[in-house]
């Protein structure tokens, strides 16, 4: 089951940053994630996020934030 709606405020993500139960997604780019990202984040641009996600977030069930390089 996929859930949506929980925001993650900068300092929760500065904490929770290592955290082996939080998986952080990058949805920009493949470019802007090579150019910089969040450490420990995987890429998972949003044109490919339907196709790279299920081999790279085997376990769906897991707490996944999305990142999409600023406030939405």
């Amino acid at each position: 089951m996929i859930a949506a709606g929980k925001h993650y405020s900068h300092a929760e993500m500065r904490r929770r940053l290592g955290d082996p139960t939080l998986v952080i997604g990058n949805v920009l780019p493949r470019i802007a994630f090579e150019e910089a990202r969040i450490p420990g984040s995987i890429s998972l641009p949003l044109d490919e996020v339907l196709g790279l996600a299920r081999g790279m977030l085997p376990d769906l069930d897991q707490e996944i934030a999305l990142y999409c390089g600023g406030p939405t």
